[in-house]
């Protein structure tokens, strides 16, 4: 298999220093787009200048998808394609463990601020993926000193799957069949 090099412009593939090839990027459902999150540099200090970008895997082009003065990191598209989620950080960007959780159509346009999660403003907020039926989102968030794996309804707030005991902190990873769950 040859190697092909899909982004030539001068940023760094990964939002988040410490997730860096992680959760940077994710296929569309039909395998012909990447949606990535990228930095200016991969210096640590630039984690505040990262926004969301697609790649056409047949043409090459990179176009923006997500853009703002906030820092966009952690995409990933919906079952049916139709829809990326992201976490955000705050405006202007004061520190990296302080993110929302959004989500914008695939084909461009307005993102939508989904509910906010116990305290207001997620802590380490990292999503885990969609639900089978696309209807909700998980995320891992630390409440306080726990760890919490939460289930976030596109409409409606979120609800614990957990309740932190045993949990390890982050790593959280869910299956090809979007029911089960490994740490």
């Amino acid at each position: 298999t040859k190697a092909t090099l899909l982004t030539t412009k001068n940023y760094s593939v990964g939002g988040m220093p410490s997730r860096i090839g992680q959760d940077a990027y994710d296929w569309s459902p039909d395998g012909k787009t990447i949606v990535f999150s990228h930095t200016r540099t991969p210096r640590p200090d630039d984690w505040w200048t990262a926004n969301l970008s697609l790649v056409d895997l047949a043409s090459g082009t990179v176009r923006p998808f997500v853009q703002s003065k906030a820092a966009e990191t952690m995409p990933l598209y919906s079952p049916d394609g139709q829809t990326i989620a992201f976490t955000v950080s705050d405006i202007p960007p004061t520190w990296a463990g302080a993110r929302t959780v959004q989500i914008a159509p695939a084909a461009g346009g307005t993102a939508k601020k989904l509910a906010d999660t116990v305290d207001g403003f997620g802590r380490y907020s990292e999503l885990v993926g969609w639900s089978a039926d696309g209807k909700k989102l998980f995320f891992t968030e630390l409440q306080g000193t726990n760890f919490r794996l939460l289930a976030m309804p596109l409409e409606g707030s979120p609800t614990p799957i957990n309740r932190g005991e045993g949990m390890s902190l982050g790593g959280v990873s869910l299956n090809a069949n979007r029911t089960h769950f490994g740490f």
